[in-house]
């Protein structure tokens, strides 16, 4: 998509978007290309989205687990399409505040390598 067509997209999304889950808002807007956020930031007049994305930018773009590819590596997983639901699960607990501390991060983990049974 073009950046037009991205702003475009965004803009017709948003209302579906507030008040949703900081990782749910965070999943659609890594999606769009910076410049298209900041042409539907400058277009706003609304100023719960406009605070949306500066949450976006000055925060939630920023949040990535402390545990990384080469830490599951380390833990003897294989390399495979869980690491990025992994990944992406321990991400979306740090931005919606289910883990605030490194042991919280670490025993999500565990459990997710208990259901995964990986």
């Amino acid at each position: 998509h073009g950046i037009v067509q991205s702003a475009i997209g965004l803009w017709n999304e948003l209302p579906r978007l507030m008040g949703r889950p900081p990782s749910q808002i965070t999943a659609r807007l890594d999606e769009t290309p910076a410049l298209a956020r900041y042409a539907v930031y400058l277009a706003a007049s609304d100023p719960g989205v406009k605070e949306l994305l500066l949450n976006y930018a000055s925060q939630w773009q920023n949040i990535m687990p402390t545990i990384n590819g080469h830490d599951l590596q380390r833990l003897g997983l294989r390399p495979g399409p869980y690491y990025r639901t992994i990944l992406s699960t321990l991400r979306n607990a740090w931005l919606d505040g289910m883990v605030n501390t490194l042991e919280e991060e670490r025993a999500l983990l565990d459990q997710l390598l208990t259901d995964l049974a990986v």
